[in-house]
Order: C-alpha cells, then sequence, then structure tokens
C-alpha cells in the first residue's frame, strides 16, 4: 500500500519568489501523481530549498522518489542554511543519544555537503553508540579522506577497528592521533587499554599518566590506570590512585571495591576492607557479595548484629 501524502501545507517562505514557488508546486504535484499511479519518477530533481523537498515527504517523512540518486540539491543559500540546520541538530540528537535521528539528519546533510568530514565523523560515531561498527568504519574512513588532520577522527576509527578485532590499525590510528595533537588524552588511554591487552603494562602506564596529567577530571582514566598496576603488580602505586579517585568521589563503588582487595592481598585493615566491600555492595557493585562470603563471616558479610 502506497503511503498518502503529508497533509500538513508547506508554507512559501517568504524569500521565495512566488512564481518560482508555483513553478516548485508544480514539479512536487507532477512527481505525486506519478506516484499515485505506481510509475517510476526517472528524471532528476533539482531540490532548491527545504520547502520543496518536504513537499515530497510521505505522510511517515519518507521521500516518496525511488531512486535517492536522482536528488539533487542545489548549492545556494537556501540549501547551505539548511544543511547547517541539519548537522546542528544531528549533533545535538547525537548528544541526546537518539542515534537514528541523528544519522537520518546527519546523512541528509552529507547529500547536500559531500565534504563535510566533522559529519562523517558524527555518523560514525552514531553508528558505533548503535553496535553498527562496520557502517561506523565507512562513515570515519570518509572523514579521515577528506580532513586528515583532526586527531578526534582518528580515535574515533581507532575505537571502531578494535570493536571489529582490528587491534594492529587501531594502534597505528591512534599513534598517528598523538603525532596530530600530543595532548589528546583520549588517544593516549585509548592506546593504554591496547597496551594492557596485549601484556605491555609498562608502555601502558606510560600513557595512562600523560592521559590523567591532561585530564585529571576523567575517572575513567585513573581507572585504567589501576588496572595497569595491577596488572604489572603494582599494587602500592594502584592503591594510591584508588585512594585519590575516593577522595574526589567517595561513593565510587569500584575503587571501594578494588581497595578493600588490595587490603585482603596484603592482609591489613581487614576490618576497614568489610566495611568498604559492604559500601560498594549498598551501591551495586556486581562483586562485592561474593567477596564478602569468601572473606568474612556469616553474620559479618550480610552487615548484622550477631545477637540478631
Amino acid at each position: 500500500m502506497k503511503a498518502k501524502r503529508n497533509n500538513n501545507p508547506v508554507a512559501r517562505p517568504a524569500n521565495i519568489n512566488p512564481n518560482v514557488w508555483n513553478v516548485l508546486r508544480k514539479v512536487a504535484n507532477e512527481i505525486w501523481s506519478k506516484h499515485d499511479q505506481g510509475a517510476a519518477w526517472n528524471r532528476t530533481v533539482l531540490i532548491s530549498c527545504k520547502e520543496f523537498y518536504e513537499m515530497l515527504l510521505d505522510e511517515n517523512g519518507q521521500l516518496i522518489l525511488n531512486k535517492q540518486e536522482l536528488v539533487r540539491f542545489s548549492q545556494n543559500g537556501h540549501i547551505r542554511s539548511w544543511a547547517n540546520e541539519l548537522l546542528l541538530d544531528g549533533i545535538n540528537l547525537l548528544s541526546n543519544k537518539e542515534y537514528e535521528l541523528a544519522i537520518k539528519k546527519l546523512e541528509l546533510h552529507v547529500s547536500m555537503n559531500p565534504g563535510s568530514a566533522l559529519a562523517f565523523a558524527k555518523l560514525g560515531e552514531a553508528s558505533m553508540a548503535l553496535g553498527n561498527y562496520r557502517k561506523a568504519l565507512e562513515f570515519l574512513n570518509e572523514a579521515t579522506t577528506i580532513d586528515n588532520r583532526q586527531s578526534e577522527y582518528f580515535v574515533l576509527r581507532a575505537s571502531a577497528y578494535s570493536h571489529l578485532d582490528r587491534d594492529e590499525k587501531a594502534m597505528n590510528d591512534l599513534s598517528f592521533a598523538i603525532l596530530l595533537n600530543n595532548r589528546n588524552a583520549r588517544a593516549y588511554a585509548s592506546r593504554a587499554s591496547l597496551y594492557i591487552a596485549g601484556g605491555h603494562t609498562k608502555l601502558a602506564i606510560s600513557d595512562l599518566k600523560k592521559a590523567v596529567k591532561l585530564n585529571p577530571a576523567e575517572v575513567e582514566f585513573k581507572h585504567l590506570l589501576v588496572k595497569a598496576y595491577q596488572s604489572a603488580k603494582r599494587l602500592p602505586e594502584a592503591f594510591k590512585v584508588l585512594r585519590s579517585i575516593l577522595k574526589e568521589n567517595p561513593f565510587d563503588a569500584e575503587a571501594l571495591f578494588q581497595c578493600a582487595l588490595v587490603r585482603l592481598e596484603f592482609k591489613v585493615e581487614e576490618e576497614i576492607a568489610e566495611e568498604e566491600l559492604l559500601f560498594a555492595r549498598s551501591l551495586g557493585h556486581p562483586l562485592a557479595e561474593k567477596y564478602l562470603l569468601d572473606h568474612f563471616s556469616p553474620f559479618n558479610k550480610l552487615g548484622m548484629d550477631k545477637a540478631a
């Protein structure tokens, strides 16, 4: 069943000549007539403004032209203004985690402005959020081809490569991102994650120290540094970082849990370790209960009074 016309009237913009507007309406009616007859429209359609495009949308907001390649956009002020509007809308939708709507806006933007590296990068980011890593890689390849001087684009592409188990390419992108911008904290932290996975803890620690120094407010980097210290069996240094996390946020369940493990490892301050595990459990840490069961009495692990 064919979709019906959108019944919402499209008003003529004040800056479009009435005669031009009548021509656009006539063309739109011809295209709709073909659509209603079930016949294909095979001629190129030049979109000169947002409102003409909206005339060709059905009740579901879908373009009625079967072949997207028939659509061409004029390079005029109307289209440039609309393209900028779509880009901003797409970025805002991405920030609000409305990924599918963001992709729709951004794809329409790049159909008007195929040289927009930022739009392709944002399309890659949205696709990754939806778990479509191959499509994300396609978009990010476009972004880095158009503009190969943006460090952040290579960090994003490295993430796509990592999700596709192509860690060597991810490592190359991250190293290049750092070459482009040696103050990109995310690039150092992402490269450190690959170093940890490969057992290169010394290199990981070096990168993570840089990441934390560049962005001390990012707690994720500190947790990664703890993980690297733990892998290297440097527990005192891991404990120091954990204490710094808890100084800034006493409700960090993972930091509480890891502090407790260090105390239990060295068999010191076990009462404090128990308190930390109880607190971590109350904050929803998934492993705190198990360690309470393994290391403390049945009464203490449940936080009960023995007299009860």
